[in-house]
């Protein structure tokens, strides 16, 4: 993908070793692969090696069940949304944040930084507060 376009940026993937064990290799070159978990990601593990391994920034590309995580651990500091121009919906739909949900006194509240368009997409960038 994009993300591992940019040359002079280091790319660390943190994964499963099961996962790392099935694909592992198609990121030779591409990242440093990072185990945090047998068969799920453990986000603080995940985050804890990534450290070590020298990361500063993390861009957590994750499903909903992953992204519900890192925000119900209070990992995220910045929510990057992209809306496109389709629409698919229905109770199995995916969401960007998927799990158990938040009471509404839990909610994660969010301050617009930057918003802006291209061609058809638009692209929201939000502080978590």
């Amino acid at each position: 993908g994009p993300v591992f376009a940019y040359e002079d940026v280091p790319r660390m993937l943190g994964t499963t070793q099961s996962a790392a064990d099935r694909r592992g290799k198609d990121y030779d070159g591409l990242a440093d692969v990072v185990v945090a978990g047998e068969t799920e990601v453990d986000p603080t593990a995940a985050l804890d090696r990534l450290v070590e391994h020298g990361a500063k920034r993390v861009l957590a590309l994750g499903g909903g069940a992953f992204n519900f995580a890192l925000f119900d651990l209070d990992l995220v500091d910045e929510y990057f949304l992209t809306l496109a121009p389709s629409v698919i919906g229905g109770s199995t739909a995916p969401t960007p944040v998927d799990g158990r949900g938040f009471i509404i006194d839990d909610r994660k509240s969010l301050i617009l930084v930057d918003c802006h368009q291209e061609a058809q997409e638009v692209f929201l960038h939000y502080r978590v507060l």
